[in-house]
């Protein structure tokens, strides 16, 4: 393996000599499009052309699944013994660790993220959730039922059959193992259609899988679009399940096909609009810490970051001082290829012409869209006295910057006199002039209840079927509370 580049020219050099594969995996064997169409693949680091991926539509849809099919009724993979599911799925992992450089250079070549997470963080992540579930394939096991001296119950676990996986592009990999994992320990043939903004990284681990010994069409990677290669997966009937991470109008769309087509499983992940909860009592450092990571990292293109901040009023202008400065001293800009940076380059132009509108409604002005010459690189801006009411505050962006507000509503976190009944009924809203008891007593300042506490207006659409998670700083710790 060769020696990991450490500046950026090293890493453009590599870049420069990587044979890159755009072909998509069928059937275990790199195939082009029954078409012949392609997709010029543009990175944002530089707006420049550096591959051609196969634009596959319903036709190599169909063929992945035949190929899927034929390979799982044939029992070469369902019924292999466990200890050789295991002996496989652990030298995937393996091979995935020993092309890490080569994986984590297509990562952000294909989305711009840093390389030094490219490297750290996204590779070995996606290898060790494939490791985690290579050991379980021999400690699944049938249950025998506890029933009468007379009966005889079992319950089998059974794969299901071809799993269809959709993947978005801000954590490509991790997210790929996560789907891949579970399925192909049970038994599964997965195929796999990563956006199209991230296919590269995917791809590789087609020739992976099966150097580590997976047999032909049990993983198949199908690049493309989500109108040309998504759909038609979703609406195939010889596909058992779909497995989806990605906008909450998408995954709508996910269970629609499901009930046009053959009533298949759908598995969903979507979308939500995280708040930070920030109290008087807290450990401001602590909290700007954790609201600056929770929105600059990965230049805030993460499906849970804490793209709002509800913060006491007294406390919301040193809240804001120290978030810059958390950001400036830990998130530094730099081109992603740069060993100190931490803030890279946005995914595409739509995407930081997306971040400019949102951030235009939250001042209140017009939209206006970026200049096109202008690239996608960075935009780290806080919104002060962000408005919740409107759009922007309720979707999430993929974008760096959060909204700060203080909250002067019935759902605020503010100091003010008296009581009445409506005010006491928020355990946001400090009673008597001072802060409620249950606070100093270190009780979560969170709602159980979300709707009827008014928390819930501003997040009710995202918490159908989803779990929304909210950072909250209370006292000096910092916690994850999760709104059902």
């Amino acid at each position: 393996m060769l020696d990991r580049p450490t500046t950026r020219e090293g890493w453009l050099a590599r870049a420069a000599a990587l044979k890159i594969e755009g072909r998509a995996f069928i059937d275990g064997a790199y195939v082009d499009a029954l078409d012949g169409k392609t997709f010029a693949k543009i990175s944002p680091i530089d707006g420049r052309v550096f591959a051609h991926v196969a634009d596959c539509g319903a036709a190599d849809v169909d063929r992945a699944v035949k190929a899927a099919r034929a390979a799982f009724d044939s029992g070469v993979w369902r019924e292999a013994d466990p200890l050789h599911k295991k002996k496989v799925l652990l030298r995937f992992a393996e091979l995935i660790r020993e092309n890490v450089d080569e994986i984590a250079l297509l990562e952000t070549l294909d989305i711009g993220k840093v390389i030094a997470n490219s490297t750290s963080v996204d590779v070995p992540l996606c290898a060790n959730c494939i490791q985690y579930y290579a050991e379980l394939a021999d400690k699944l096991c049938d249950e025998v039922a506890p029933v009468g001296a007379h009966d005889v119950a079992m319950v089998r676990k059974e794969p299901l059959g071809v799993v269809g996986a959709i993947v978005p592009w801000n954590y490509p990999l991790i997210i790929a193992a996560w789907k891949l994992g579970p399925a192909l320990v049970a038994g599964n043939s997965v195929i796999l259609k990563p956006a199209e903004q991230s296919p590269l990284g995917s791809l590789v681990l087609g020739r992976l899988a099966k150097e580590a010994g997976l047999p032909n069409g049990v993983l198949n990677i199908v690049p493309g679009f989500g109108d040309k290669a998504g759909k038609p997966m979703a609406l195939h009937p010889d596909v058992d399940m779909i497995a989806f991470t990605g906008s909450t109008e998408v995954g709508k769309l996910m269970m629609v096909y499901a009930g046009q087509s053959n009533m298949k499983r759908v598995a969903l992940e979507c979308g939500g609009k995280s708040p930070h909860v920030v109290m008087p009592d807290a450990d401001l450092d602590a909290a700007a810490e954790a609201i600056a990571w929770g929105i600059y990292y990965n230049q805030g293109e993460t499906c849970h970051a804490g793209s709002r901040v509800l913060a006491h009023a007294s406390i919301r202008e040193a809240l804001i001082a120290k978030i810059a400065e958390a950001q400036t001293a830990q998130i530094p800009l730099g081109h992603p290829f740069d060993a100190g940076a931490q803030l890279g380059a946005m995914v595409e132009e739509r995407q930081m012409g997306g971040a400019e509108l949102h951030r235009t409604r939250g001042r209140g002005g017009r939209a206006r869209r970026p200049r096109r010459e202008a690239r996608p690189r960075r935009d780290r801006r806080l919104l002060y006295r962000a408005d919740h009411s409107r759009r922007r505050d309720q979707r999430h962006a993929y974008r760096p910057g959060g909204d700060i507000r203080p909250r002067r509503r019935r759902h605020s976190v503010r100091d003010g006199g008296g009581g009445g009944a409506a005010r006491q009924r928020h355990d946001l809203r400090p009673r008597g002039g001072g802060v409620d008891a249950r606070h100093a007593r270190g009780a979560s300042p969170v709602p159980r209840d979300s709707r009827r506490h008014r928390l819930g207006q501003h997040v009710r659409p995202f918490l159908q079927g989803n779990r929304l998670k909210i950072r909250v700083t209370n006292g000096r710790r910092a916690e994850s509370v999760v709104i059902l």
